[in-house]
């Protein structure tokens, strides 16, 4: 009986033992963070030490659900036309050359009979908000007469905005050479100024109209047997234009 008991004891004692000398690791979650309680080697555990180990998760990204086929496209959607308005905005916030022409015509309202086909180039350039600022000449042919004028003039258009707009605003002013009746020929003052709508665009091109109203200086002539009394001269003017 006492043999038994001494092997008993022997026995329990030597798997104690080894339960000591195992490493056994006791893991927790709280709140995204791995605590572990590690048990050291049996010395340390026949010492009654513990030591704890703590291990902060870094995985703490939530996967997305997947999109939809109407969702992807939507995006898709979006992203391009964030990407045509950036790249709109920076190409008209450049620097560039442009030039342009302009066809129309001008009624007399000064009630001189001065109606004209009025034909114009400009060179200049254009940057944001400034649609265009250059120089230009102008031809204007008298419809009921055989008066000419020849304005040259500083061109300004502007819609105020770095975005493209339809409407805008132009201001001309120069000096103009007129081919009056009886050979008379002189300089006078020459503006204008109007509102002017984008008919068609992109980015390096685009087609307008503008309505204006258009001065021009004359002066009186005074000859070896009579005056000539020339009037300054205001037309209504609607023209088309294309600025490259």
């Amino acid at each position: 009986m006492k043999r038994i008991i001494l092997l008993l004891g022997i026995l329990v004692a030597t798997v104690a033992a080894k339960a000591h000398t195992a490493a056994q690791d006791t893991v927790f979650v709280e709140r995204g963070t791995i605590v572990i309680f590690t048990d050291t080697v049996a010395e340390n555990a026949a010492a009654g030490s513990m030591t704890t180990t703590t291990v902060t998760s870094t995985n703490t990204s939530v996967i997305p659900a997947p999109l939809t086929a109407e969702q992807q496209r939507a995006q898709k959607l979006r992203n391009s036309t964030a990407k045509a308005r950036t790249k709109n905005t920076e190409e008209e916030i450049k620097v560039r050359f442009a030039w342009g022409a302009d066809l129309g015509s001008s009624i007399d309202m000064s009630a001189n009979d001065m109606s004209s086909i009025d034909l114009s180039l400009a060179f200049g350039m254009r940057r944001g908000w400034i649609n265009f600022l250059g120089v230009g000449a102008q031809g204007n042919i008298m419809i009921s007469n055989s008066c000419r004028s020849f304005p040259f003039f500083l061109l300004f258009r502007t819609n105020f905005t770095d975005r493209p707009t339809r409407v805008f605003w132009e201001l001309k002013g120069g000096l103009s050479l007129n081919y009056l009746e009886h050979k008379h020929r002189q300089e006078g003052v020459y503006g204008s100024t109007g509102i002017g709508i984008r008919l068609a665009s992109s980015a390096k091109f685009s087609s307008h109209m503008v309505l204006v109203y258009t001065y021009m200086q004359r002066k009186q002539v005074v000859g070896p047997e009579m005056t000539h009394d020339f009037t300054d001269l205001h037309y209504a003017t609607v023209k088309l234009g294309v600025t490259f």
